[in-house]
């Protein structure tokens, strides 16, 4: 999608996820595009010192961030103690 229109700088990156269903910081989001988290964040290019992204690949960044739903709780590995079962028929 090359007339896509860029996305400069990291702040406007984590507005531009937040208002599409991906809620993050300012702050996070320039953690994640530092050098040094090894994340890559989607950046084509720089204008100056601002990272520029297309939209698309901003949002194909969020989407590989999403981890899988539990499928189901774990069940429980010890019944509770005698002393936490109350019993409500007692009078």
């Amino acid at each position: 999608m090359e007339d896509e229109k860029l996305i400069a700088g990291n702040g406007r990156a984590a507005e531009f996820l937040t208002n599409h269903g991906f809620p993050v910081s300012k702050s996070t989001f320039a953690k994640w595009s530092a050098p040094s988290s090894g994340i890559d964040t989607a950046v084509e290019g720089y204008w100056g010192q601002l990272p520029l992204r297309r939209p698309s690949r901003l949002l194909d960044f969020a989407r590989s961030r999403l981890r899988p739903a539990p499928t189901a709780l774990p069940a429980p590995t010890a019944a509770l103690p005698a002393e936490l079962v109350t019993n409500e028929s007692a009078g």
